[in-house]
């Protein structure tokens, strides 16, 4: 950009801007510049230009918008470098004054190892007066600013959390070729090529404010900005409000979104010690009927069942209290009072878990969504959480989050901080040893530190959200791809429950569900009357080939291309060989093939083996040109694709044993000229299954500890091995000896 002069303070200072060209391995090049008039940047098929910064300001009762290099306010630049969590950033800070004596900073950071930077404002109140701060712009590229390289339809936006917590919407993804009008929350994704060439946008921190990513298309023009919402917050004279910083990182997807979540982590402090937790919710058999003898019936049929069944958590739904915003117990439902029914279940060996939304309230007749901010209100829900956590309740289930920020009494803090302030409140009430799963819809920054679990997406009732708008498992499948990259980051994702029973939904689309929960490796609660399965083995092993979940975790591998998110698992690197556990879906409405073209093969090889798990069938040697043909409408399969190995070694290729196929309950693998050994971890997976073997060595079943074996050859040079009677408490171990 062109040199440009201006005058602070009766200096005369010289723009000469910032320009950055950053050679980065195949598309990811960065061409960056930026001056006080603005900024421009080439990547990845993407090309920007956008205008300076901009702040909206609500003064004596009228709205003021401050476009800082279009009305001509003179600035200076100085030199701003910091380090980052990816590494050391060089760049500026530029600086401005407005007419009535505001100050506003744009902060322009250039990513030294990355081809990505990241822009910062903040806003000083230079009047006498105070003022009410709206809004700090940081892009703002007019009608054409923002083009894309090849056909717009080859292109997707998405974002991380598929719900807006602020406007209560649904953040629509979809391609870039046709009208549209999108507006995201905190992180964005634009890619093509399965995730090879784009960029990915996201407000890493300190947690100071909202951010809006907002893009329009309209007869073929488009326009885009990001800006902080700072939700009128009060600015006192001589007062400074910063922004969050945002970070635009042209890597690929898989490359770029785990560095862009891991630097949120670090400012916001995740929190992801006590892992996962598995169990019971009330909520899908009866809703708000559940009362103390049906949980009872439902902590004796767990008992019972409790080698095939081995779940943490019963956890009471909506419909044990009296009334929103009362949050004592129903005493016709619970005669007794929650503490009673809280030692029922914790006497059983099981957390006592319970729903709560400490800022609903129905007192008054109406819902009242509560200001949070309020001391009165405060004190209330740390009462009601208090008296929860004393009668027993260790596991928290925190639903409807949303604050009245409109009527807030402290004006001073943003949408952003209200929120974790919100949840600050809730751990404090509730004490570090209680798991806390926010029930937020989505995977919001908002309670990142303070919660050990988020559900990630909306409730899931049918297929296609007949009952509920946006709470279909469709809604459910895309908002588990597209979050699955935080969990085990920020803290472990709850998908929402599974359903054993087959009255709940036609099979294919049950068994598609069970999978994307089970491979996504976050939390795993299912909602049957546990007390009263039909079927009771076949749909026990459901739950059972879940637990605990896998320590790999499932990840999309479309690079947020695809809203069905058709590819979905992970590959595992061990030592006894690679191998990878994936999903993969037809989501057509009729029945169609599934490929394996498009899964990060490189670390599994050329040639693998294929086993099926749900069917514990093993299919051969294939390679990238596999398709699985005749899969149901909305049906899928899942398979473990394990690399070939070297030369006659023997290569575990299959376990039904978990739906990982080897992540959870393989320990150990251990092979020697005489023979092989697996080694089970006993606490993972069904009690009962089978492992399979190739081996061009004929083999004969050894010694076993810690459950029982028997030897089979199934196909030429594949064994399979059932596997019964597995202990919980030790390692189960099998061993295979070599036939001269």
């Amino acid at each position: 950009m062109r040199n440009r002069k201006s005058v602070v303070g009766g200096v005369v200072t010289v723009l000469v801007g910032l320009s950055f060209h950053v050679a980065m391995a195949g598309d990811a090049a960065l061409d960056l510049k930026a001056t006080g008039e603005g900024l421009s940047l080439r990547t990845s098929g993407i090309s920007l230009s956008s205008a300076g910064p901009a702040v909206v300001l609500l003064e004596n009762g009228k709205t003021n918008t401050w476009s800082l290099a279009a009305d001509g306010v003179v600035g200076q630049e100085k030199q701003s470098s910091r380090k980052t969590p990816m590494g050391p950033a060089d760049g500026k800070r530029f600086e401005w004054r407005t007419p009535n004596g505001h100050e506003l900073t744009w902060t322009v950071r250039k990513l030294k190892d990355h081809p990505g930077f990241t822009l910062q404002a903040s806003f000083k109140n230079g009047g006498t007066t105070p003022v009410n701060l709206r809004e700090l712009v940081l892009i703002s590229a007019q009608p054409g600013g923002l083009t894309l390289q090849g056909d717009g339809k080859d292109w997707r936006m998405g974002t991380l959390g598929t719900q807006d917590q602020f406007n209560h919407t649904y953040l629509q993804a979809g391609d870039m070729s046709t009208n549209c009008s999108r507006n995201y929350l905190d992180f964005m994704t634009l890619y093509t090529e399965r995730g090879a060439r784009g960029v990915s946008i996201g407000a890493v921190g300190p947690a100071e404010s909202e951010v809006r990513i907002r893009y329009a298309m309209k007869e073929g023009v488009s326009s885009f900005s990001i800006a902080a919402n700072m939700t009128d917050i009060v600015v006192d004279p001589g007062e400074t409000r910063k922004t969050d910083e945002v970070l635009i990182l042209a890597d690929p997807y898989d490359v770029a979104m785990p560095e862009l979540v891991k630097w949120v982590a670090v400012t916001h402090g995740a929190r992801t010690k006590k892992g996962t937790i598995s169990g019971w919710c009330s909520w899908y058999t009866g809703g708000p009927k559940i009362n103390a003898k049906r949980v009872e019936r439902i902590v004796a049929g767990t008992v019972t069942n409790r080698l095939h069944l081995p779940i943490q958590t019963i956890q009471l739904d909506d419909g044990w209290q009296k009334e929103f915003g009362d949050w004592s117990g129903d005493t016709n439902k619970f005669p007794a009072g929650m503490k009673a029914t809280a030692d029922t279940i914790a006497q059983a060996g099981l957390v006592p878990g319970i729903w709560i939304s400490p800022v609903k309230s129905r007192v008054t007749g109406k819902d009242v969504w509560q200001d949070s901010t309020d001391p009165e209100v405060q004190k209330s829900m740390r009462t009601a959480l208090a008296n929860l956590v004393r009668e027993g309740y260790r596991y928290f289930k925190i639903d409807f989050n949303y604050p009245d920020i409109k009527n807030r009494k402290d004006r001073k803090k943003t949408s952003m901080q209200v929120k974790r302030d919100l949840f600050k409140l809730y751990r404090e009430a509730l004490g570090e040893d209680v798991y806390i799963n926010a029930c937020n819809g989505t995977a919001a920054r908002s309670a990142l530190g303070y919660v050990d679990a988020a559900r990630v997406g909306t409730d899931v009732f049918d297929w296609n959200a007949k009952r509920y708008i946006g709470c279909g498992m469709v809604n459910g499948i895309e908002a588990v791809g597209a979050a699955a990259v935080v969990n085990g980051v920020w803290w472990a994702n709850d998908p929402d429950c599974i359903r054993l029973q087959p009255i709940a939904f036609p099979t294919p689309e049950r068994r598609t569900w069970q999978s994307f929960v089970g491979l996504n490796a976050g939390l795993v609660i299912c909602s049957d009357q546990l007390d009263n399965l039909r079927e009771i083995t076949p749909l026990l092993r459901i739950m059972e080939v879940m637990l605990p979940p896998a320590p790999d975790k499932g990840r999309i591998f479309d690079g947020n291309t695809d809203w069905w998110h058709r590819q979905f698992g992970f590959v595992a690197e061990r030592p006894w060989g690679n191998f990878a556990s994936a999903l993969l879906f037809n989501p057509e409405n009729a029945t169609n093939s599934v490929a394996v073209k498009g899964l990060p093969l490189d670390k599994v090889g050329n040639k693998f083996h294929v086993f099926s798990f749900w069917d514990s069938k093993y299919l051969g040697l294939a390679d990238e040109s596999l398709t699985i043909p005749d899969v149901p409408p909305h049906g899928s399969v899942v398979l473990r694709l394990t690399a070939q190995g070297k030369g006659n070694e023997p290569v575990l290729v299959g376990s039904d044993l978990h739906i990982s196929m080897g992540s959870a309950e393989i320990q150990e693998v251990k092979t020697d000229r005489s023979g092989m050994t697996i080694v089970l971890n006993g606490p993972a997976g069904a009690r009962s299954g089978n492992l399979y073997v190739y081996s061009q060595k004929p083999i004969q079943l050894g010694k076993t500890a810690g459950c029982e074996a028997t030897l089979h050859q199934s196909q030429p040079a594949v064994y399979a091995v059932a596997v019964t009677n597995r202990l919980r408490e030790a390692s189960n171990s099998i061993a295979f000896v070599f036939n001269p």
